[in-house]
């Protein structure tokens, strides 16, 4: 536990996590992806976010830091790009489908489809991607 605590101060102070195999993996890392975050987006700024943004990233560090949606939603304008995602509502479930499907994880799929479905995606499209069917005549 007390290692957890001093790589949160770590990360707070600096922006980073230090790890032996660092070194390695960054000269492996694709060039548009920061090696501090280990992402396309650049280390989260904890002076450049707004209050609420601040308590939300205050309390990730926590559990180990920003990561994933989490990291997403304190990087962004505040919004959720889930439901403002310019391509509409309808390709971005179908986008979050085939990712859930491509990886086998039933739980997102099993929240994603119903949420798809809700939105007006058209439920033969669906047993596409669930069965990994040809798109002929899509």
């Amino acid at each position: 536990m007390k290692r957890w605590i001093e790589l949160a101060v770590v990360f707070t102070l600096t922006g980073s996590i230090p790890t032996a195999v660092e070194g390695a993996q960054a000269r492996q890392l694709p060039g548009d992806v920061h090696r501090d975050s280990r992402s396309r987006l650049p280390p989260i700024d904890r002076e450049e976010l707004d209050t609420v943004r601040r308590q939300a990233y205050d309390a990730t560090i926590l559990s180990g830091g920003p990561a994933g949606a989490e990291a997403l939603r304190l990087h962004g304008s505040g919004t959720n790009l889930r439901w403002v995602a310019p391509m509409g509502r309808q390709l971005t479930e179908l986008t979050i489908l085939a990712t859930a499907r491509e990886h086998d994880q039933l739980f997102e799929w099993a929240l994603h489809e119903l949420e798809a479905l809700a939105v007006g995606l058209d439920a033969g499209i669906i047993e596409i991607v669930r069965n990994r069917k040809l798109l002929d005549g899509v």
